[in-house]
C-alpha cells in the first residue's frame, strides 16, 4: 500500500467578494480521498505592482480546502481544529515528526507551514 504526504500551508488571499485579505488555508496537491473539501482556485492578485517572472513566478491557481459543513466557504487558520478532526476521522496522520523538522530548519517554504500530512 502506498502512502503519499501532503503539505498544508497558510497563505494571503484577496477575497474579492468582501473585498477584504484573509489567510486561507491550501494544500500542495489534491487528494482523492478529500475531494470533498479540497478545490482548485484562482488565486486574484494581492497587488497590481505583483507581476510574475521567470524567476519569480505567481501561482495562479492553488489547491485550497473548504469547511466541512460549508464548502463554498474556504478555511483559514481558525478552522485548524475542524480541519484535523476531518484528516483523523479520513484515515490521515498529521506528521508531526516532518512539520518540527522543517519548522527547525533554516530552509523555509514561500507560504507559512501548517504541518505534513500522511494518508494511511
Amino acid at each position: 500500500m502506498t502512502t503519499h504526504t501532503y503539505t498544508i500551508s497558510s497563505q494571503p488571499y484577496y477575497d474579492c467578494n468582501n473585498e477584504c485579505y484573509k489567510n486561507i488555508l491550501t494544500i500542495n496537491n489534491k487528494p482523492k480521498e478529500l475531494s470533498t473539501i479540497v478545490k482548485k482556485i484562482d488565486m486574484p492578485l494581492l497587488s497590481p505592482f505583483t507581476q510574475s517572472t521567470s524567476c519569480c513566478p505567481v501561482p495562479n491557481c492553488v489547491y485550497a480546502l473548504f469547511k466541512v459543513h460549508n464548502n463554498c466557504e474556504l478555511m483559514t487558520p481558525d478552522d485548524i481544529p475542524e480541519l484535523f478532526n476531518f484528516l483523523i476521522n479520513n484515515n490521515y496522520k498529521i506528521d508531526t515528526a516532518i512539520t518540527k523538522m522543517m519548522n527547525n530548519s533554516e530552509v523555509k517554504m514561500t507560504n507559512k507551514l501548517v504541518c505534513f500530512i500522511t494518508s494511511l
